[in-house]
């Protein structure tokens, strides 16, 4: 098993958290990408 090391989530943390979300996630969601409902770049 790996490692994992869990850390609270600071106010400050919230546009970069956002930002991976939106890059990595949200676009390659099986029912999104079906009906390309993200654009490239979307935010």
């Amino acid at each position: 098993m790996s490692d994992y090391k869990i850390t609270e989530v600071e106010e400050k943390d919230h546009e970069e958290i956002l930002d991976f979300l939106n890059e990595h996630f949200v676009p390659h969601e099986p029912i999104n990408a079906a009906i390309n409902l993200c654009d490239k770049g979307y935010r």
